[in-house]
């Protein structure tokens, strides 16, 4: 099965959040709360990434 491909170091310093903030079937009020989402997916924590995803990758094409 395919699995995302993410560099927690990367994540972490993320100044755009992009991945999470052009995505077609989730919306994100911001930065803030796109960059708080995507540090619980990474840290393996329960986040609504996890329930809302779709799995289209599309994340992986916007990460900066």
């Amino acid at each position: 099965m395919y699995s995302l491909q993410f560099s927690k170091k990367i994540c972490a310093t993320c100044p755009s959040s992009d991945c999470l903030l052009k995505c077609q079937y989730m919306t994100f009020s911001g930065h803030k709360e796109a960059h708080s989402e995507m540090m619980k997916v990474v840290n393996g924590k329960d986040s609504r990434v996890l329930s809302e995803c779709v799995t289209c990758y599309a994340c992986e094409e916007y990460c900066t």
